[in-house]
C-alpha cells in the first residue's frame, strides 16, 4: 500500500472540503475520492494518533492525503488506518499507538488490532446481514487483468456495489459510452485470500474469472453489473 500526504499549519483556518478528526486536527482526502470504508478507517488512523498530534502541534494542522493506492487482490480497507498511523510515526515523534496487524496461520485470517481503540466498523455483523440476501444484485470494477485467453480472463477486482455471486451474468458498462448490444460475461469464480468463495461484497478485492465473447474488452476501470436473481 502506498499512502501520499503532507502536513500542513492550519494557520485558524478550516481548509475546504476536509474532516475535522479531533480538535484542531483536521484531515483533506484525496481529490480523486475515496471508498466511504477506506475514508473511514484513514480517519480512524489519524484519531488514534489525534491526542498526540494534538499534544505536539497545538496550534493545529492539516494533514492533506493525495492518493492511496493499493492491490486490490486481497485487500481490506484496514489497511488504511494502518498506513496512516505509520506514516503519522514517520513524520512525527510520537508513541507508538498500538495498531498492528497480525496472520492467523490457523484461521487464514489477518487480525487487526488498535491499541484499546475501539475501530470505527464491525465486519463480522455485516457479513451475516448481507449473506442472508441471495437475490442482490452487484458491481466489480476492474482493478488488473492477469490473465486472458480467447474465452476466460482473469483479473483482480474490486466489489464496489450489492453482492457479487459466481455463477451470474455480468453486463460490461463500457467507458466510452459506445451504444450496441450488450456484453455479458459470467462470474466463474472468485479467489478471497486465495481460497476459493461464493460471493463477494464491498469493501472486498478478490481475484476472479470470468468468461464470455466480451473477455477481450476487459480493461482497468471498467465496471460490470449484475442483475438480483430474478431478473437474471
Amino acid at each position: 500500500m502506498d499512502l501520499r500526504a503532507e502536513a500542513a499549519p492550519l494557520d485558524d483556518v478550516i481548509p475546504p472540503h476536509s474532516m475535522q478528526i479531533y480538535r484542531k486536527v483536521w484531515l483533506g482526502l484525496p481529490a480523486s475520492g475515496l471508498h466511504w470504508k477506506d475514508a473511514a478507517w484513514l480517519a480512524f488512523g489519524i484519531s488514534i494518533n489525534a491526542p498526540a498530534l494534538s499534544e505536539l502541534l497545538p496550534a493545529g494542522v492539516f494533514l492533506r492525503t493525495s492518493s492511496l493506492d493499493y492491490p486490490l487482490s486481497d485487500y481490506r480497507s484496514e489497511a488504511a488506518a494502518l498506513a496512516m498511523d505509520g506514516w503519522l510515526h514517520d513524520q512525527f515523534d510520537m508513541e507508538s499507538s498500538g495498531a498492528a496487524v497480525t496472520y492467523e496461520a490457523s484461521q487464514d485470517n489477518l487480525a487487526f488490532t488498535w491499541g484499546g481503540y475501539c475501530p470505527p466498523l464491525l465486519r463480522r455483523p455485516a457479513l451475516r446481514r448481507i449473506s442472508m440476501d441471495d437475490n442482490a444484485g452487484g458491481e466489480i470494477q476492474i482493478y488488473s487483468v492477469e490473465e486472458r485467453s480467447a474465452a476466460t480472463v482473469t483479473c483482480a477486482i474490486r466489489c464496489v456495489g450489492g453482492v457479487v455471486r459466481t455463477g451470474r451474468p455480468f453486463r460490461l458498462r463500457l467507458n466510452d459510452g459506445a451504444t450496441g448490444e450488450p456484453v455479458f460475461l459470467i462470474l466463474d469464480w472468485i479467489k478471497l485470500y486465495g481460497k476459493v468463495t461464493d460471493s463477494l461484497h464491498p469493501p472486498y478485492s478478490a481475484s476472479v474469472q470470468l468468461s464470455g465473447d466480451g473477455v477481450s474488452l476487459l480493461v482497468r476501470g471498467l465496471i460490470l453489473a449484475s442483475s438480483a436473481s430474478d431478473d437474471s
